[in-house]
């Protein structure tokens, strides 16, 4: 298993010295538009504090894991299932389409109404005979059901085509690359947006890029979380004009890239020989 980190010591040492009650999970899978069952290879967790006082560009400590051989999933779930063992069970988990259920895929009338992570957790966990039910005890912050719920969608002015109608209507169901777009999120170079591409570049043994990749989502999505608690006040809220946030200017970036740079290279060369 590989890793990389923002952070000097390990994970656990972390939670046991800090008390964050909002954590950001994000998973990186083989999945691809015909293959939809392919094996989780990486997981990114960032510690997001919940004061609405903070700056918006917090300081997100995160820890990503990785795996260089489909046969080592057991043992990176188990890894997960045991850095969720230490949260306190009223830890709010926050991702991006990574519920259980999504109460506005329900009301668009979409036919699956799950989200992607935490049951796709389940179901790969389930298939490798290990019991991740612990998922299931934590509360979620879903940033696209809360995007649904909370943004001026008039004035993003993102549309799609309705099938039965071909009529161009407003979407309000945002993929994170549209969140990003509308907050004016502006992503490391060099870290292409991978989604289906992850299969790709794991084959071709470009396990670090996945890993950044796998981070910056979880750093991103706790951004949307940070300015989604800071802007909203009861009313529909507007992002015409926001200014730019780079995510590779950002202190925990260049901590993750300055502390990680070494060891991960070490870490990946050895896997590769096994």
């Amino acid at each position: 298993m590989i890793e990389i980190s923002s952070e000097l010591e390990d994970i656990f040492k972390f939670i046991e010295k800090n008390n964050y009650s909002y954590v950001t999970l994000d998973i990186e899978t083989l999945d691809t538009k015909e293959l939809k069952d392919g094996p989780i290879v990486s997981f990114s967790l960032s510690f997001v504090s919940p004061s609405k006082l903070d700056k918006i560009i917090n300081n997100f400590p995160t820890f990503c894991f990785g795996i260089t051989d489909t046969r080592e999933e057991h043992l990176l779930l188990s890894y997960l299932k045991e850095i969720f063992s230490k949260f306190n069970k009223n830890t709010t988990i926050i991702g991006h389409n990574i519920s259980p259920e999504l109460k506005c895929k329900k009301i668009e009338g979409w036919s699956n109404c799950s989200g992607y992570d935490i049951p796709k957790i389940l179901r790969r966990s389930s298939l490798l005979n290990l019991d991740m039910d612990i998922m299931k005890e934590f509360n979620f912050y879903d940033t696209l059901q809360v995007a649904y719920d909370i943004l001026d969608h008039n004035s993003h002015k993102i549309k799609y085509k309705d099938k039965k109608t071909g009529a161009l209507k407003i979407k309000k169901i945002l993929s994170s690359e549209e969140l990003e777009k509308i907050l004016n999120i502006k992503r490391p170079r060099n870290i292409p947006k991978l989604g289906p591409r992850v299969r790709e570049f794991f084959g071709d043994k470009k396990y670090k890029e996945i890993l950044l990749y796998n981070s910056s989502d979880t750093i991103i999505e706790s951004i949307f979380y940070r300015i989604f608690e800071s802007k909203y006040s009861g009313y529909p809220i507007s992002f015409e004009n926001q200014p730019e946030i780079d995510i590779e200017k950002t202190e925990i970036w260049k901590r993750l890239i300055n502390f990680s740079q070494l060891n991960l290279e070490e870490k990946i060369t050895r896997a590769s020989r096994k």
